[in-house]
């Protein structure tokens, strides 16, 4: 699966995203990317990565405020992006889960 990650910016069409799009289950308001990419492969709209972006970003890990070293709700942001893909898996039947769309 591919996520949208908005650390280098994200280009998108806003008429891939419905009003429910923005109501987002308390459980994953903070990881965004994941809820956003699910809308997306939901409608079986793909994601074009860069990895060479990436390649030139260098992480905060460490410093004051980094976002990949906040807790979200007990869990740290690793485990809450892959507790989220589930239940987003799940919920939607995408990336492996079973379920109906949004």
């Amino acid at each position: 699966m591919d996520i949208a990650q908005g650390f280098a910016g994200v280009l998108v069409d806003p008429d891939w995203f419905g009003p429910a799009a923005t109501e987002i289950p308390e459980a994953l308001w903070a990881i965004d990317d994941i809820w956003l990419s699910g809308w997306l492969a939901v409608q079986g709209i793909g994601i074009w990565c860069a990895p060479h972006i990436r390649a030139g970003c260098a992480p905060h890990a460490g410093e004051a405020g980094a976002l990949q070293d906040t807790v979200f709700g007990g869990q740290a942001r690793g485990a809450a992006n892959k507790a989220g893909a589930a239940l987003i898996a799940r919920r939607w039947g995408i990336w492996g889960g079973g379920a109906a769309a949004p």
